[in-house]
């Protein structure tokens, strides 16, 4: 039985999904020491090329379909595991050759069950010339090299690019993994306030390095944004006690979004201008000074912001939803 169980989550969005492939064959702890538990949610049963054209020199495991109805197989890659130690990663992302045997390291000086570690996200290629995604990453909203960050502020369900972590498996199976009641894609939220509630504890290890390369549009991020507002809802559906509430912030929602609702579009509208300003300069390999970049990142906040609120009170935008 390898002691890493690498899950693997593939989407129709994914675009380098042969880098990340040859980035596992590349890790320094060798292949024998991991498998790959492929989570293909939200595609076809075929399995992608790239996939099937290295599924005999990397060990791997596949799993399909969004998910059962109990709670120990509510994410697919996890219920085929079988490792100590299970790592989440997108198929977007490629890991460093020394990345897995970091996660498994600081998990060896780290014994204790509770403990998740996170690793550093770099951008690269696209994602590393466009102003939104060092907005991202900047604000926090990736799991970039943030030491002092909380197990909540690493756990809350707002990251972007939230898989690669990783955890003992065990603690995640006590404690019902991920819940299929919440949006797809936003079960983490929900996650993190079960493991917080049960003793998470968060450690960062910067050399556990993966990079993005895929990019996010501005309307990405606002949708991404919405969705997130209504897995709040969700979350205190499904735990109306004070302290799920307070996790989620959703009482602040109600009063916030009616100060918000009347200059909606206006936020949106400049947050969208500023961003395609921005997004021209780069393209053409213009410098953006300090103060439109604050001007930017604020109109981004606000934006953002106004989309989790919508979604957080139930809103749609001209009679549907973002």
């Amino acid at each position: 039985m390898p002691p890493i169980s690498v899950v693997l989550r593939l989407s129709d969005q994914c675009r380098g999904l042969r880098d990340c492939l040859d980035s596992l064959h590349a890790q320094s702890i060798g292949v024998e020491r991991f498998e790959v538990c492929v989570s293909a949610e939200g595609l076809a049963e075929a399995l992608p090329e790239d996939l099937q054209a290295i599924r005999s020199t990397l060990p791997f495991r596949y799993a399909s379909g969004r998910h059962s109805k109990t709670s120990v197989d509510s994410y697919a890659g996890l219920s085929v595991a079988r490792g100590r130690i299970v790592f989440f990663v997108s198929g977007d992302e490629v890991l460093d050759p020394c990345c897995l045997e970091e996660h498994q390291r600081t998990h060896k000086e780290y014994p204790d069950p509770h403990v998740c570690v996170l690793g550093y996200t770099r951008l690269r290629g696209e994602a590393a010339r466009s102003p939104l995604m060092h907005y991202l990453a900047d604000a926090g909203c990736m799991p970039c090299d943030h030491p002092e960050a909380s197990s909540g502020s690493a756990m809350d369900g707002s990251a972007f690019f939230g898989e690669s972590r990783s955890f003992k498996r065990a603690f995640l199976l006590e404690q019902g993994a991920l819940d299929p009641r919440l949006p797809l894609g936003f079960e983490w939220g929900e996650l993190g306030y079960r493991l917080h509630s049960n003793g998470l504890k968060v450690t960062r290890n910067a050399a556990a390095v993966t990079e993005m390369a895929r990019s996010l549009s501005f309307e990405d991020a606002c949708s991404h944004s919405y969705r997130q507002g209504r897995a709040d809802r969700v979350l205190v559906q499904v735990h109306p006690e004070p302290e799920a509430r307070a996790w989620s912030q959703i009482d602040r929602a109600e009063s916030d979004w009616e100060v918000v609702e009347p200059i909606f579009e206006d936020v949106v509208k400049a947050a969208r201008e500023l961003d395609r300003f921005a997004q021209e300069r780069c393209r053409f390999d213009l410098p953006i000074d300090e103060l439109a970049t604050r001007l930017l990142y604020r109109s981004y906040a606000a934006a953002f912001r106004a989309h989790r609120l919508l979604g957080a009170v139930g809103g749609v935008v001209n009679g549907t939803n973002p």
